[in-house]
Parts: structure tokens; sequence; C-alpha cells
């Protein structure tokens, strides 16, 4: 099959994002749907949506950031890449140069193609949206690396006078430092005030734009959801589920 210059280096893009926190890639009819390496966050793509004349739908490769890099040397004048797949390798080529790589194992995989792990969410159940502008990721980027906050505290608030309202901020380690990085309000499917915590690295992955999205599943269970859009559409989803409590986490 030939792909498109433009829908493989597209390929390549999400994939070098999702290398930064998964050490393999298991890529199912289309779909990305696996656990970081930290188990932190559960990754969804779907190449199906974004880069429909991407033709090879079922790729496995480990040492990913590595695999990546040699197939992003195919990328220069040409207008398309050729590619082969066969049963245990896969074979790329550039119209000068041929790239071999071979299948791996689903059971040396490190990071599993996981559907029955994505969480359940809909418009039914989220409490809040908020656009990540470049603005706030450098903010949030400048403030982690002198606080060396770890998370970002996630506080509900609700009282007659100011409705429901949640605010996003720092404190670091010492708690001698504070920073508020957003206030918004939210929908009233939370009867009481409650805080939680969420990690905040997927909101430095590169895009065009970022937004900000968290739900109620359960009782005291969150789920946030950080979808990254690139400028030629694709979309990547940072999901984290999260405990939740009346005055902290449980």
């Amino acid at each position: 099959m030939n792909v498109s210059l433009g829908a493989y280096s597209s390929f390549l893009s999400v994939c070098g994002q999702v290398a930064n926190f998964c050490s393999d890639i298991q890529i199912v009819n289309g779909r990305m749907i696996q656990k970081s390496d930290n188990s932190l966050y559960l990754i969804e793509a779907d190449f199906n949506k974004t880069i429909p004349d991407f033709d090879l739908r079922d790729i496995r490769l480990t040492s990913a950031s590595s695999k990546l890099q040699m197939m992003a040397t195919l990328v220069g004048d040409n207008e398309y890449v050729a590619i082969e797949e066969h049963d245990d390798y896969y074979v790329f080529s550039d119209g000068t140069s041929i790239l071999k790589l071979r299948v791996a194992p689903i059971d040396v995989l490190t990071n599993k193609y996981s559907e029955d792990s994505l969480p359940a969410v809909d418009d039914t159940k989220k409490l809040f949206e908020f656009p990540i502008d470049n603005v706030l990721i450098k903010k949030i980027k400048r403030t982690t690396s002198q606080t060396m906050a770890p998370v970002i505290d996630l506080n509900f608030k609700f009282d007659d006078y100011e409705g429901c309202l949640v605010d996003a901020s720092i404190t670091s380690t010492d708690k001698n430092v504070q920073m508020r990085l957003f206030e918004t309000s939210y929908s009233n499917l939370l009867k009481i005030p409650m805080k939680t915590k969420i990690n905040w690295d997927c909101f430095l992955v590169n895009g065009e734009s970022t937004t900000f999205s968290f739900y109620t599943v359960e009782d005291f269970v969150g789920v946030s959801k950080t979808t990254i859009k690139s400028k030629d559409g694709c979309e990547l989803s940072f999901y984290q589920r999260i405990r939740m409590k009346d005055g902290g986490l449980e």
C-alpha cells in the first residue's frame, strides 16, 4: 500500500507523543487504547477517524521511540511511503531506502491494547470542560519546575452566593508557594464539596489545542480526560481515574 506523506507524518507525530509515556505501542483495527508505563494514564487515539488513508491497522512495536525515529528517516521529498505488512515483519520504503521492522509478539509488550479499560464517559456525566491554552501550559510548566509539585489540586466548592466553582492550583512540596491556575463553574452533579488531585504532565504534550474535561462516573470516583488536537486534526486523549473524597483523597 502507498500512504501519503502527510498521513504517514501525522501517524509518526501522534505515536511519537505516546512514546514519551509508553515503551511499546499496540494498535488494533486502527485504534490505540493502552496504559502508560507508570499506569497513571490510559491513552487513546483513533486513527480511523483522523488518518483514514493510513491503512496499516494493526501494529505492534517494542522500544517504540527508537523504531519511530527510524521510520521518520523516510520522511523527505517523496510524496508517499510504501508499506508492506507480513506475518512477522513490516516493510517501509520511500522509493530509495527500505526499512524492515519485526512485528513484536503480544506477550512481550509492556503496553497492550485494552479496550475494556476505557472509562465510560459522556456529556451527561461531565462536570466541566476547560481549554488549556499555550499561556496556561507555560504557567504549568514553569510553576511545576520551580515548585517540584507532582500534581494539580482540584477543589470543587459550592455555596449559595458563588454557586458551583472548581479551582485548579499548584502547591509547592514545602507548602510555601501556591498558584491558582484557573477557576471555572461546574455542573451540579456533585452534591457535596470535594477535592482531588490530577497528574499534570499530559498537559505538556505538543498540539494545536488542549481541552481538559472532568467527569463523575461513580460515587467518589471521577475521570479526567485531556484531549490534545494537532493542526491536522489528529486527537490524542489521556484519561485518569481518580478517587475523590470530601476534604481530600482516600
